[in-house]
Formats: C-alpha cells, sequence, structure tokens
C-alpha cells in the first residue's frame, strides 16, 4: 500500500493463483486509501470492493480491443493502478512498460518459471536498440517481482510457494547490465537481510512445516541439485 507508481510484476504457470496475489494486493491499497484502478482482462477474474475507490474493469475483445488500445486511452484517463493480465508478446509488454512510466502504479502477470525468467521475457519484448533504455527503466521503476507456484500439499489442498525479487542496489545494477544470472546471485547474497526469497527457499520451509512432500518439492524446484543441497545442510 506503500507504492505511488512503478511496475509489479507476477509470474508463474497458468493457475497459480497469480490473478489472486495481484487482486489482494490492490485490495489492500484502496482499502487504505481511495484509489482510480484499471484492471485489463481476458477475461476479467475478479472484483474488487471499492470503499470510495472508482473501478474500471476492461475485458479484452469486449470493452477494448487489445491490451495496447487500453494503455493508449491511459493519457486521455486519471488512474492511480493498472492491472494487466496474461500479458505475453513483444507489443503488450511495451504497453506495460508506457504504463508504468506515467506514474501509475502498474501491475503485469505472465508467464515465467523464475523472477529472473520474468524480467529476461520482459527485456525480449523489445528491439535491441531499445534495451539500454528498457534496462535503464526497469530498474528504476521496479517495485517487486513474484514468481508463485501451487503445489499439492500434504493434506490434498494446493499449497503456495513464491519468489520474491525486490529492486536492492545489486539487482538494479543487474537489471541495467542485463545480467539475469547475476541477479539470482544476487537474491542469494542479499536474500534474507533484504526480504527476498528464492523459490528453493519457500519449498525448503514448506518442507520444514510438512506442508509439501518432498518428491513434490523437488518436482517444483527450478534448480533440483540446490535445493539436494539445501535439505543436507539442513540435515533434512
Amino acid at each position: 500500500a506503500r507504492f505511488n507508481g512503478g511496475l509489479a510484476l507476477i509470474s508463474g504457470p497458468m493457475r497459480s493463483g497469480r490473478t489472486t496475489t495481484v487482486a489482494s494486493m490492490i485490495q489492500r491499497i484502496i482499502d487504505s486509501r481511495p484509489s482510480a484502478v484499471l484492471t485489463v482482462e481476458n477475461p476479467v477474474e475478479f472484483d474488487l470492493i471499492s470503499k470510495g475507490s472508482v473501478i474500471s474493469h476492461r475485458e479484452i475483445g469486449r470493452d477494448v480491443i487489445s491490451l495496447e488500445t487500453a494503455v493508449e486511452a491511459l493519457g486521455k484517463e486519471d488512474f492511480d493502478i493498472c492491472f494487466f493480465g496474461d500479458v505475453t508478446g513483444k507489443s503488450a509488454f511495451r504497453a506495460v512498460a508506457q504504463s508504468s512510466i506515467t506514474g501509475v502504479m502498474t501491475f503485469a502477470c505472465t508467464y515465467a518459471n523464475s523472477a529472473s525468467e520474468t524480467l529476461d521475457h520482459f527485456f525480449a519484448g523489445f528491439d535491441e536498440s531499445e534495451r539500454s533504455w528498457v534496462a535503464r527503466m526497469v530498474s528504476n521503476s521496479l517495485r517487486f517481482v513474484i514468481n508463485q507456484k501451487l503445489i499439492p500439499g500434504v493434506g490434498g489442498r494446493p499449497v503456495l510457494a513464491s519468489e520474491l525479487l525486490l529492486p536492492t542496489p545489486s539487482i538494479r545494477k543487474a537489471i541495467r547490465a542485463e545480467n539475469f544470472d547475476l541477479i539470482n546471485e544476487s537474491i542469494l547474497a542479499d536474500g534474507t537481510k533484504a526480504g527476498m526469497v528464492t523459490m528453493n527457499q519457500s519449498l525448503m520451509n514448506l518442507l520444514v512445516k510438512r506442508k509439501i512432500e518432498l518428491r513434490n518439492a523437488f518436482e517444483s524446484s527450478p534448480d533440483p541439485d540446490e535445493l539436494d543441497q539445501m535439505l543436507k545442510k539442513a540435515g533434512i
């Protein structure tokens, strides 16, 4: 609720709860202060309780032609928060970037297997000649990246595992250099003290709490060898 603008990326596979995560974040913001909110989805997946806020839901194909045309209209309207669901393709990533530099707090969902891969996909939406500008823009405007997965739980209900990347100085430097391997290293190095969490750390926590089985943890891990070393170090 403290963000006044910038870019937040939420990624994961299909049916990983990404939209639910964003909805809860936006709801917290509008619970703390009245805001003008725009959501662009296909289809519209969630409702927000306004409590004095102005909320506009626009469905692609019904209310707007595309995500890109919805962003083009932002210059004529005055929104505080924008949410774009299922962002894929170059033009869509360009539109999200355009929204994030207008002072609007921009949330976008996309498909990726890790926080660093999320940024890699974002950068891939731009031509080589634009990459340095995009790197500066993202390093300045990024608020966080969340990558999440729903994993079968011990009790049968899905359990959420999530990775959190925050724009620490080393992360911003790695983004400007477009060094996505360094981003992973920075998450591990800055990690706990900066409030960041890797997917393996999240899986490890769920294992310690006996919320998921070992087999499902390894199947969901982006780096099973690293997870194995973490488990051995912890004596599990």
